[in-house]
């Protein structure tokens, strides 16, 4: 066999290996270049898929900014952050809580959706996970919040929580509340998107609350008496129109209490204006927190009190005597650092619709007749009009006296 016969199966070998090898070589780089393509596909994917989310996201807060921006009701645009919240997150459970900077305390605003009969436990600032943002102002998201030393049930519900995110509300470079979600409806965790997401929502709720706070706080200045935190005179005239047109259309009872510190003068003259101011505050408060929320109390001028009451008779002299005695020990402790230098005493004049009078000028009259007769006759009592005027103070001998014989002035400086 001649020598180039002898080469052929070796070249022809040599062929096939280099042409396997190539070809290996090519379904390699094809296949890695399908790889490539197939990642490049997915991360195109993903990247629509964040940016449609984020156009999402961006969408809900353009209309979510721009509904809170419309409202200026404290209590709606509280409830439809929450609302936002928990239906952009898919979440459980939400809840809003804000600052109380005097008290150093987190008081539950909303809780969504109510989950036990009391919604209003106050957490100090630090305690719990809520407690920790709005001391640290740092957004926390807790995959597992019962492995969370942090962690506290203040509302009764951890068996049913599972996962928290909480972000701070920043207001003027201070928080001023948290706002939280919990429990993602798939039953996954809350993820660094969702975390973005709150985070934008809770600038945009921040900004509306301060416009509430301030549009309630501009409005209760026009309404709201600075010295004692009841209505002013004005605010309490139109609403006492409107209650005796009310009770005068459906026959029903309204009560009207006028209230003056006994001796305020001496008292002013002895510890001056300052502590008289505090004297004055203290009162308006027992007066607020001795009332239900339909009732509406005032201060009438100077160191005289108005209290209206709807629906109500002859026992809102019972309520009188309570605000009286309650006044009368109010000395012996402070109010948030505020105290009565001495006992002081209130004396008290009701009228009652239609026996004390069928128009707020006679109500208002006929209770400024009683009010004096119970300063003239002993102060620290409570006195009813009721077309001559009964003493009902328990101990004392029940009298009569003829309203023309005890001539008040009406005329009160508001």
């Amino acid at each position: 066999m001649s020598e180039p016969a002898a080469l052929l199966p070796l070249i022809l070998i040599s062929t096939v290996v280099v042409a396997a090898y190539l070809f290996y070589r090519l379904r390699r780089r094809l296949l890695q270049q399908q790889k490539n393509l197939e990642d490049l596909l997915l991360q195109k994917q993903r990247t629509e898929n964040m940016l449609s989310r984020r156009l999402s996201e961006m969408s809900v807060i353009h209309e979510v900014s721009r509904a809170l921006g419309s409202s200026l009701d404290l209590e709606k645009t509280l409830d439809m952050i929450v609302d936002v919240a928990l239906r952009v997150m898919e979440a459980e459970y939400g809840s809003l809580y804000m600052i109380d900077n005097t008290r150093k305390v987190l008081i539950p605003r909303r809780v969504e959706p109510v989950c036990c009969p009391d919604d209003t436990v106050e957490l100090p600032l630090g305690d719990s996970i809520t407690g920790w943002v709005a001391m640290t102002g740092e957004a926390q998201n807790v995959a597992d919040i019962h492995k969370d030393w942090r962690f506290r049930d203040p509302l009764g519900r951890g068996n049913l929580l599972r996962t928290q995110l909480s972000v701070p509300l920043w207001s003027k470079g201070s928080v001023i509340g948290v706002l939280n979600v919990f429990n993602k409806k798939s039953g996954s965790v809350f993820d660094t998107d969702d975390m973005q997401f709150m985070n934008l929502l809770a600038a945009s709720a921040a900004r509306a609350i301060e416009n509430a706070r301030l549009y309630t706080e501009l409005k209760n200045q026009a309404i709201i008496d600075h010295l004692t935190g009841l209505y002013n005179f004005s605010y309490f005239q139109k609403r006492f129109e409107e209650e005796v047109r009310r009770a005068f259309r459906y026959s029903r009872a309204l009560a009207l209490i006028m209230f003056d510190l006994d001796d305020f003068k001496a008292y002013n003259d002895r510890f001056g204006h300052l502590l008289g101011n505090d004297a004055l505050f203290i009162v308006g408060r027992i007066i607020k927190d001795s009332i239900r929320d339909v009732d509406m109390a005032a201060r009438f001028g100077g160191e005289e009190y108005v209290l209206l009451m709807p629906e109500t008779g002859v026992e809102a002299v019972l309520s009188a005597n309570r605000i009286r005695e309650r006044v009368s020990k109010a000395h012996e402790q402070a109010t948030n650092k505020i105290w009565l230098a001495e006992r002081l005493t209130i004396s008290g004049g009701v009228a009652i619709f239609p026996q004390g009078g069928s128009t707020s000028a006679e109500l208002l009259g006929n209770a400024d007749k009683a009010l004096y007769c119970a300063k003239s006759t002993g102060k620290n009592k409570i006195i009813n009009f009721d077309g001559g005027m009964s003493k009902t103070d328990a101990g004392y001998e029940t009298y009569k006296a003829e309203s023309g014989n005890s001539s008040g002035s009406t005329e009160k400086t508001p």
